[in-house]
């Protein structure tokens, strides 16, 4: 999923003294040039897509250069740097990926207008499609090698919809009879859309959703939770909509006004699901494929420097942070143990161009999660210095362990492959006094009890 400049912020990064929990691993995605990766795509388990592209000076401009791709086919262990193209001054719309040889690229040419390219060979070579898109190109989206749609900005009959059915070599206008009428000054934004098998959605700047059914050659729209712009939108696997936005009227950026809203009627009504109060900026979230999981990468303000993983395993009911150490900015998952991030990086850090690797708990058993079947104590419950955890269990597993304070904030994690009986002891010394959530996880189920630390 791809973020617009508009959620975009400079940081500064400060050390944190909590304890740090780990759901992710960075990796090196060989970039031509130094920068952050704004988008990550995973069209499968082994095979992933980055991109990413230097400002001008000022960081600030929309006039992008130094364009840099990578892939990897080998579920991130190895990555390769892909060169960009073209380099003529312009911005870089999207990318389709249906695997790691196989992708689209749609890129606004200020000097010659739009262009779609694809690649059947990861990227050694592009050829050039022909796109009739008058407007700002904003999406281009491949279902398959011949089913796609191109989408652009409104002109005097709407939004410029084309859908093709020989792999982009011929294209066909959507009649704007079956596309609702777009309203005054409302735009779509570049790459802001989402896929489920056949259907796809994309959000406008009016705060509105457009969704097609079949492959985008008929559309409806949903009205947003509120009539205002939206800068984050994701769809799961039951079509349920979460639309987000992070904003400020600080000059520094502090205590943004931050919402996440999910809608599992089609619009007709919204929920407010946000996972933090405000202070915090939702950079984005993704929901895991063939779970009721989605997992969403926060900052808590352009002068802190603090980001958090934040996971929910009910579809946006409940939260937990899973790491409070990876700058995570765009994330992407294949399936319930594929995901990888962009790292956030700053154009004056020195240090390599990364990316994020997930190494947490599969996700997999959380698509309805169940009880536990262990014996489980907690001793002592109240405790002032540690608490000792006791399983008795039927045989080995690989167990997640979490401990959460009372707002759900993170303060312990550990993930280990354990024996049916094992004990474990986790020192609270340094938390300050209160209610915490001890929860126990494995691929069969979840189990949760209330620690008291005096």
């Amino acid at each position: 999923m791809k973020i617009t400049i508009t959620t975009l912020c400079l940081v500064t990064f400060i050390c944190n003294a909590t304890l740090h929990a780990q759901a992710w691993q960075t990796q090196d995605p060989n970039f031509l040039y130094k920068t952050t990766p704004y988008d990550v795509i995973c069209p499968n388990a082994t095979d992933a897509w980055t991109f990413g592209f230097e400002y001008d000076s000022s960081f600030t401009s929309f006039s992008q250069v130094n364009y840099t791709l990578s892939r990897t086919t080998d579920s991130g262990q190895t990555w390769e740097s892909i060169s960009f193209p073209h380099t003529e001054p312009g911005y870089f719309s999207s990318l389709s990926a249906l695997n790691g040889d196989v992708a689209w690229i749609s890129y606004v040419d200020y000097a010659e207008g739009n262009k779609l390219l694809k690649t059947t060979d990861g990227g050694v070579n592009w050829t050039q499609l022909p796109v009739y898109v008058g407007g700002w190109i904003n999406l281009s989206h491949f279902f398959d090698e011949n089913t796609g749609v191109v989408m652009g900005d409104p002109d005097s009959l709407g939004f410029e919809i084309y859908t093709t059915i020989d792999g982009g070599e011929s294209w066909t206008r959507v009649d704007n009879n079956t596309i609702p009428p777009s309203m005054p000054d409302e735009y779509a934004y570049a790459g802001f859309y989402e896929v489920v098998g056949s259907e796809i959605w994309f959000e406008s700047t009016a705060g509105r959703v457009f969704h097609s059914p079949d492959y985008g050659n008929t559309w409806n729209v949903i009205n947003g939770p509120l009539p205002m712009p939206f800068f984050l939108m994701a769809v799961d696997d039951t079509k349920t909509v979460y639309m987000g936005y992070s904003m400020s009227d600080n000059p520094d950026g502090s205590d943004p006004l931050t919402s996440l809203y999910r809608s599992s009627d089609n619009g007709i009504s919204w929920e407010d699901i946000t996972p933090l109060d405000n202070g915090w900026w939702i950079f984005d979230i993704e929901p895991v494929p063939g779970t009721n999981t989605i997992v969403a990468s926060l900052n808590a303000g352009y002068s802190t420097g603090l980001f958090e993983t934040w996971i929910s395993y009910d579809r946006g009911d409940s939260w937990t942070s899973i790491d409070n150490s990876a700058h995570t900015l765009v994330i992407d998952f294949a399936d319930a143990e594929t995901g990888f991030a962009g790292k956030w990086q700053m154009p004056e850090d020195l240090s390599p161009t990364l990316i994020y690797n997930y190494i947490g708990s599969p996700l997999t058993s959380l698509l309805d999660p169940k009880p536990l079947a262990i014996d489980l104590i907690v001793s002592p419950n109240p405790a002032s210095d540690f608490i000792k955890i006791s399983v008795n269990a039927e045989a080995p597993d690989r167990y997640l362990i979490l401990l959460n304070d009372i707002n759900g904030k993170l303060v312990y994690r550990s993930e280990n492959v354990l024996d049916g009986q094992w004990t474990k002891e986790i020192n609270i010394a340094s938390l300050p006094a209160g209610t915490y959530t001890l929860t126990i996880a494995t691929n069969t189920g979840i189990r949760s009890e209330s620690v008291v630390k005096q």
